[in-house]
């Protein structure tokens, strides 16, 4: 994702650059600043989760402090900052810290080397996805409380666990499962999970243990979940796809977040159609949280002419998808509620 820096004074060289992200289908950041939060903590959760920053330099935005504290912030964390000069006779201006970095003011030009850098960072991704899915197929089969029965220690052992369980987790949220079934993977978390009351035994009077092997049943216990749904949810799995911009990992946090243990639909009396209907719009919120919670970009809203609320999520290849009553209301959707609604 891309993070923006610019002076409020510059809000055409601002939307003119937004303009032509969207026309690259490049997603970037939208300052939809939410009430009550305070807004350096915003600003700090929107420059962790975005890889690059453009810099819009103007007379302006120069002298801005904010601009310095976020360009600052980008280029304390080792992320890229890209120098739109969007006034041309910016560079003899530019703060200290800039001099002698690639400026340009070409939007074009902006627009490559944004590309180039979101490329970059996929790939530094996949890489890791990879590592991941290597380390697992390594230790598939392991036998955690023998092994914890020989160590000194249980702690390390429950590490090697988490490791293996992140990797499974880097699996399953891979397009199509990288080539493996649900079914396979499920057995592999069941064993896992049938690990679990030996490790408990095992790690009795140790608190950081316990602390560890708590977090890795919550983990083993969603995956369960989720691969199970995912066998159930064969039928129709293509169309909901569609529906989500074929981003596996929104479908599953959406679902959830309405029909799962916690969901909005566990509760007496809500249905489906009135999440989008509620006056207040609680439990349309909750759909956004959770969906927030999860790294998606969100923007709650209401349709004044009809009064339903709707949530906006940025989808992983950049697409935006609409959490609405049109979604509610097509029976693949419906179909896969009840499913999570059942586990």
């Amino acid at each position: 994702m891309i993070f923006i820096s610019y002076s409020l004074k510059d809000e055409a060289a601002y939307t003119s650059l937004c303009m032509a992200l969207e026309s690259a289908n490049l997603p970037y950041w939208k300052q939809n600043l939410k009430a009550g939060a305070p807004l350096k903590d915003q600003l700090k959760d929107a420059i962790s989760k975005c890889d690059v920053c453009i810099f819009v330099a103007t007379r302006d935005s120069v002298k801005s402090q904010w601009c310095l504290n976020e360009t600052g912030a980008f280029w304390g964390a080792g992320k890229r900052i890209i120098l739109y000069a969007a006034n041309a006779d910016i560079e003899n201006k530019l703060p200290p810290l800039f001099k002698g970095d690639y400026w340009t003011s070409d939007a074009r030009e902006v627009i490559r080397q944004v590309k180039e850098e979101l490329e970059g960072s996929e790939a530094g991704e996949t890489s890791k996805s990879v590592t991941a899915v290597r380390n697992t197929s390594a230790q598939r089969g392991v036998d955690y409380v023998d092994r914890a029965l020989r160590s000194a220690s249980t702690y390390p052992v429950l590490e090697e666990l988490e490791e293996h369980v992140s990797g499974l987790k880097a699996i399953i949220d891979a397009p199509g499962h990288k080539g493996e079934s649900a079914r396979s993977l499920l057995s592999e978390v069941n064993h896992l999970i049938g690990e679990m009351g030996g490790l408990w035994r095992l790690s009795q009077g140790d608190a950081a243990s316990s602390m560890l092997l708590k977090e890795i049943q919550a983990d083993l216990n969603v995956l369960q979940r989720r691969l199970k749904a995912d066998d159930e949810l064969k039928p129709y799995k293509a169309k909901l796809l569609k529906m989500v911009s074929g981003d596996e990992r929104l479908l599953h946090v959406t679902l959830e977040a309405f029909a799962g243990r916690a969901g909005v639909l566990r509760e007496g009396g809500a249905t489906l159609k009135n999440v989008f209907r509620e006056s207040e719009g609680e439990q349309i919120a909750r759909i956004e949280e959770a969906l927030a919670r999860a790294g998606y970009r969100t923007e709650l809203s209401a349709d004044e002419e009809h009064g339903l609320w709707e949530v906006e999520a940025v989808a992983a290849g950049g697409t935006t998808v609409k959490i609405d009553l049109e979604l509610a209301n097509q029976a693949e959707f419906q179909s896969a509620v009840e499913i999570y609604k059942s586990l």
